[in-house]
């Protein structure tokens, strides 16, 4: 499915990529102590600029580890030129991680995507799909305790990291995922079954529902894994 055919369903919005490490966040940064974590949030498609459907989760997460911080990554999130918003994503997701680690090396860090975001996040530990931009460096992994995607569209099937009751992969289904796979402890990779875009699916249904509906399972797996 192409980016013309995802506009028919009416999804787009409003944003933009700053190049700055402030733009990024829109905030100052706040290095993060003991087991509370730094959320950055990837929004999905059309969802207003700022963690959108996303936190919802943050907010469970930062319930549950007093201290943790949660910014908005800020990119387009347009389906109007999909492969550049994703990819301008990647680009300022990796600054973010690389930005914040070198300003707070002690402290943990959680990634959140949904849908365009939920790619995002993969894209920039496992290489981006639609450019030649690499992983993010090893370097730079290291404080990055949980990474959990709600319904990317590049989801493969029968990873040991999938969750959800999804038996396909996603439209733009991940080439190679031998760098994500590294991060199989850290990662939960969920999509429901006919999905439209994470399952190949016919529906739009699981799609818009899935955060609401594994809200709690994905802040629970972070914060097990910021307490481990």
């Amino acid at each position: 499915m192409h980016t013309s055919t995802l506009l028919t369903l009416g999804l787009a919005t409003l944003g933009s990529a700053a190049p700055t490490w402030r733009s990024l966040f829109g905030r100052q940064n706040t290095c993060v102590t003991g087991n509370a974590v730094y959320i950055i949030s990837a929004r999905g498609s059309t969802q207003a600029v700022g963690e959108g459907s996303l936190s919802s989760v943050s907010t469970l997460i930062k319930n549950a580890l007093p201290g943790s911080v949660s910014v908005g990554l800020s990119y387009p999130a347009t389906l109007d030129n999909y492969e550049t918003s994703e990819n301008t994503g990647v680009i300022n997701l990796k600054k973010a991680i690389t930005s914040y680690t070198t300003s707070c090396p002690n402290s943990k860090i959680v990634l959140l995507g949904y849908s365009q975001g939920g790619q995002v996040v993969g894209d920039a530990l496992g290489g981006a799909s639609f450019s030649s931009e690499a992983a993010l460096a090893a370097t730079y992994t290291k404080n990055i305790v949980a990474a959990v995607s709600f319904a990317s569209p590049a989801h493969v099937a029968g990873k040991s990291y999938n969750a959800g009751t999804s038996t396909k992969s996603g439209i733009y289904k991940r080439a190679k995922t031998t760098t994500l796979d590294t991060y199989a402890s850290r990662l939960d990779d969920i999509c429901d079954s006919n999905d439209l875009f994470c399952d190949s699916g016919s529906s739009l249904t699981p799609h818009t529902q899935v955060v609401s509906k594994y809200a709690s399972a994905g802040a629970n797996f972070a914060i097990a894994k910021a307490k481990a």
